[in-house]
């Protein structure tokens, strides 16, 4: 009885933790602070320009990761759209256990790339020739988007190159 009453403190203290977090999410997702991934536009044939590019439709998911299937030739403009538009954004990607940061120049705010219709939203622009991971077949792009209240959220998707 005793072990159960110097337990019940530090249940009190647990629960207390997960509501303030709990609060804080959905304070967060109140504010519409949080980014969705809205698929990865390609060229049909090599080196086209980002407002040539068409949106993939084929795309699966692997647990929570939308990997979308595109061509690589050279590169694929990966979408994020913010809820309210955000201060900075930054990207890291993934392939066979390696991770490398994005470019800041293959990060482009609205307004800095030719997907017409996404002006409002970020862009990540995945060139293999941008790092030195060989032998990729499924690149995962991990965005962190920052708002000007400190507040920040991370969004993840991949690209199956085709």
């Amino acid at each position: 009885m005793n072990q159960i009453r110097g337990l019940l403190p530090l249940a009190g203290l647990a629960l207390c933790a997960t509501a303030v977090l709990a609060c804080g999410a959905l304070r967060q997702n109140m504010r519409n602070q949080f980014v969705s991934y809205r698929g990865t536009w390609a060229c049909e044939k090599p080196g086209c320009d980002e407002a040539q590019m068409k949106r993939s439709a084929k795309n699966h998911r692997e647990g929570e990761v939308n990997v979308t299937h595109a061509r690589l030739q050279p590169a694929a403009a990966m979408v994020f759209h913010p809820g309210t538009p955000v201060e900075t954004m930054t990207a890291t990607v993934e392939c066979s256990g390696q991770r490398a940061d994005v470019p800041t120049t293959r990060v482009k705010a609205p307004g800095a790339h030719g997907i017409g219709s996404e002006r409002d939203s970020w862009v990540v622009v995945l060139d293999p020739a941008d790092y030195t991971m060989k032998g990729c077949k499924v690149w995962r792009v991990t965005t962190r988007a920052t708002w000007s209240d400190g507040s920040t959220y991370e969004e993840r998707a991949g690209v199956q190159a085709q």
